[in-house]
């Protein structure tokens, strides 16, 4: 079994990648990375003079939501630009000549299996066994056990240790799969 632990923090960048054409599969590797917050540093324009940059980081028209301008020097299907945490992208959109994204900050997060590598274009669509994760208020962690069946056991961390207290309490040798179903 392997298992893989992933911690960030809610810290918003916005990022480009020369992907060329974004495409299920393309590896994208943030070449940029900016530091953003839903506030005062919520807009940022994407250009391009022999090299892309970002520049004329503002406020944008409005809180809580990020914003990316790319400016009529983008050249069609060379780089895609969107907003990453941790500075690590993690909504990638094709980069268009005068076009503005705008992202919600609203995240969501969904676990998978599979042979992903970090920074794949994903098809969201064609993953079989993704599952969306909760966080109730206050509740920083979680505990997932794919399942034989490649389905998801997602478990709030703090009852998943007093679950498997509980079971060495019973007997010493137990683990995570002897009471996650």
């Amino acid at each position: 079994m392997h298992i893989r632990r992933r911690a960030w923090k809610l810290e918003y960048d916005f990022v480009w990648s020369q992907t060329g054409p974004l495409v299920p599969g393309v590896i994208a590797t943030a070449a940029q990375v900016w530091p953003a917050n839903l506030t005062d540093t919520n807009q940022v324009t994407l250009t391009y003079d022999r090299a892309f940059t970002f520049t004329n980081q503002t406020a944008g028209p409005q809180a809580g939501t990020l914003n990316i301008r790319d400016d009529n020097t983008i050249p069609p299907n060379t780089a895609s630009v969107g907003i990453g945490m941790s500075g690590a992208a993690t909504i990638l959109m094709q980069a268009h000549p005068n076009f503005m994204y705008q992202f919600l900050a609203r995240p969501e997060y969904w676990i998978a299996f599979g042979d992903y590598t970090i920074g794949e274009a994903l098809d969201t669509a064609s993953i079989p066994n993704a599952a969306q994760i909760e966080f109730p208020p206050n509740i920083y962690s979680v505990t997932a056990t794919l399942n034989a069946d490649g389905s998801w056991t997602i478990i709030q961390t703090p009852l998943a240790n007093a679950a498997l207290a509980a079971a060495r309490k019973k007997n010493p040798q137990a683990t995570w799969k002897d009471f996650s179903g």
